[in-house]
């Protein structure tokens, strides 16, 4: 974030990938997109 100012995606993708893992993709017309990838253990 530049100068501290909080901006939303542009645009966002997200994939469930099987039960424990989701998949994320934020893009911003500034930045570089950031790859987001979230694991949870099911037990």
């Amino acid at each position: 974030m530049s100068g501290g100012k909080v901006t939303t995606s542009y645009s966002s993708v997200g994939l469930a990938v099987g039960t424990d893992w989701f998949v994320s993709c934020h893009t911003y017309p500034d930045r570089r997109p950031i790859l987001a990838v979230d694991a949870v253990i099911c037990t």
